[in-house]
């Protein structure tokens, strides 16, 4: 059960770095890279706490939608802001032919899904431990 809190902390703590960091961050830019770093770091964190538990990957919806989150939103977006000059506005950014301000809603629709799975898999395994428990 560790192991669950410990993703849904990470997971949820994204909430008010982000916040945080674009309201004592001046520069956009700036506060955009410190965000956009902890995402990367968050979710290579949340897949690394997968593997190390040594559940079957394969039936883990936290390891995949991580693994996933990473591969298509946080290093794509982290990268394209970053390779873009500084006072180019986010909407400008062009990431695979995607607008910067339309992909990083798209990430948060997944990453609000994202979270939605560690419930539900948290409280599966919550449901499952009661079961096996003896009356």
């Amino acid at each position: 059960m560790n192991k669950y809190i410990s993703i849904l902390v990470i997971q949820l703590m994204a909430i008010p770095v982000a916040i945080l960091t674009f309201k004592y961050v001046e520069i956009r830019f700036f506060a955009g890279a410190i965000a956009g770093a902890y995402f990367l770091t968050s979710s290579a964190i949340v897949a690394g706490i997968c593997i190390f538990n040594r559940r079957p990957l394969v039936k883990s919806p936290i390891f995949w939608s991580s693994l996933g989150f990473f591969t298509f939103f946080a290093l794509p977006i982290f990268l394209g802001r970053l390779i873009y000059p500084p006072d180019v506005p986010f909407n400008e950014v062009l990431i695979f032919g995607v607008r910067g301000d339309v992909l990083h809603r798209i990430s948060t629709i997944y990453y609000s899904i994202m979270i939605l799975l560690t419930l539900i898999e948290s409280g599966t395994f919550i449901m499952f431990q009661q079961k096996k428990k003896p009356s």
